[in-house]
């Protein structure tokens, strides 16, 4: 597209034009001062032939100015934005240099295949979308993610239209590529600071809330799926900061915090939910399994070395919804402390496990 920018020629051609009739008309102003016997009809049909010639050459200058401008703005957004150009069979017919540099395939590897077969569409939705959108309606515009050959995911803004001939039929497709990859990560910073606890750097009630809602509405949804939540509270907190000070306070909260994390699977969420409560959200666990993992996270902080605390630990199953799903857990852990603490209780039958 950049080679669309034509400034020289352009300038080139409109001089010469005005060139040429500046010059007819300095002949015809000597021819009129030689025949000062021509009628005066002759004289208008003269003047009329160089005013014509003059609104001409202005109507070519500024089609030219025009084009000129038209060029220039698509070699700037040439440089700027991916562009992938489609027959109406879909089959791709120009991807410039920016598409290659966003997407990090070169443009052999983007040209001679379908739209279909272009190695970041594969795996995704992007050619269902665009196909489906543009049969409604001649333009779409969406937020698109994918891989580069290095694995790396890249973030753009599409913009796909049709173009169509004087009976409405497609001639080409044109989708061009917006890289946003640098606004996506920095979005992705910010929330990840926002969900996170920032002494024990685990997940925080914002998290956890936004989670076990999620898993309230699977619930919901399919009847079939378990999950389950364990509430952790470190017992007689508020004698460590009374004795040893707010430091040693924070310390074995963030202890904790990596306890709870190391002995929990990967798919579980680990949340500080205020104060000296903790909680452990298990997608994919019914009861049973939950409360065999509670007493297992309760005996590895029992037992850690640079702690001298317990914990008591309340187990629900997650329900449709999740207000009650805290209030069951909570419920249970309020039946631990009342039984001595360092006990693992479960909403199911409020006796001790």
């Amino acid at each position: 597209m950049s080679d669309l920018l034509c400034s020289d020629s352009a300038k080139q051609k409109w001089k010469a034009s005005l060139f040429s009739l500046l010059f007819i008309l300095a002949c015809l102003m000597i021819g009129l001062s030689a025949t000062t016997e021509k009628t005066v009809s002759l004289n208008l049909e003269v003047l009329t032939a160089i005013t014509l010639s003059l609104v001409t050459a202005l109507i070519i200058y500024r089609l030219e100015r025009h084009n000129h401008c038209k060029a220039l703005t698509l070699s700037v957004a040439d440089k700027m934005m991916g562009v992938l150009i489609l027959d109406p069979s879909l089959k791709v017919e120009y991807v410039n240099k920016q598409l290659c540099h966003i997407t990090g395939f070169t443009e052999k590897q983007l040209t001679n295949i379908t739209f279909k077969e272009l190695p970041f569409v594969q795996h995704t939705a992007l050619f269902d979308t665009v196909v489906e959108k543009l049969r409604v309606s001649e333009h779409w515009s969406g937020d698109f993610s994918a891989s580069n050959p290095s694995g790396e995911v890249f973030s753009c803004l599409l913009h796909a239209g049709k173009q169509l001939d004087k009976w409405g039929k497609t001639q080409r497709i044109v989708i061009t590529f917006t890289d946003i990859s640098h606004l996506k990560r920095a979005q992705q910073k910010l929330m990840t600071l926002a969900e996170k606890d920032p002494l024990t750097k685990h997940w925080n009630r914002r998290r956890f809330d936004s989670a076990l809602s999620k898993l309230s509405n699977t619930v919901q949804q399919d009847p079939s799926f378990h999950a389950c939540l364990i509430i952790v509270d470190i017992d007689y907190f508020k004698e460590i900061n009374d004795r040893h000070g707010h430091d040693e306070g924070d310390r074995v909260l963030i202890e904790v915090a990596n306890t709870l994390a190391n002995n929990s699977r990967d798919s579980d969420l680990v949340c500080r939910i205020g104060g000296e409560e903790f909680a452990v959200l298990m997608p994919k666990t019914n009861m049973l399994d939950a409360i065999e993992a509670a007493h297992r996270l309760k005996a590895s902080i029992y037992h850690n070395r640079d702690l001298n605390v317990t914990v008591s630990c309340g187990v629900s199953p997650v329900l449709e919804q999740e207000l009650q799903t805290y209030r069951e857990a909570d419920q249970a852990l309020y039946q631990a402390k009342r039984a001595g603490r360092n006990r693992v209780m479960s909403s199911a039958c409020s006796t001790q496990i």
